[in-house]
């Protein structure tokens, strides 16, 4: 058992360490790298529209923020899990 508390804590502490920086990192710069503002401007010049174009698609730059928080938050259910397990291996 001891051996089991030791591999879950070394795992989760590698995911808070390498893994989520990691893979925030790649979504912050993923999503920013894929986001571009662009006018709409055809048909109202006055009043042109802003728009958000991700991976080809359009939406609001509120969705697209939806979107990246709705990665952010499956991450941290990920790292719950985690703590979840090492809880119920020690027993806490």
């Amino acid at each position: 058992m001891a051996n089991e508390v030791q591999e879950e804590r070394r795992r989760l502490q590698t995911f808070r360490d390498k893994v989520l920086p990691t893979v925030l990192a790649a979504v912050i710069v993923s999503a920013l790298g894929n986001i571009y503002l662009v006018w709409d401007a055809v048909n109202d010049h006055d009043n042109a529209l802003r728009q958000v174009v991700i991976g080809g698609s359009y939406m609001s730059l509120r969705d697209a923020i939806q979107r990246i928080d709705h990665r952010v938050s499956g991450l941290e259910k990920d790292l719950k899990t985690s703590n979840k397990r090492l809880d119920k291996i020690t027993g806490y």
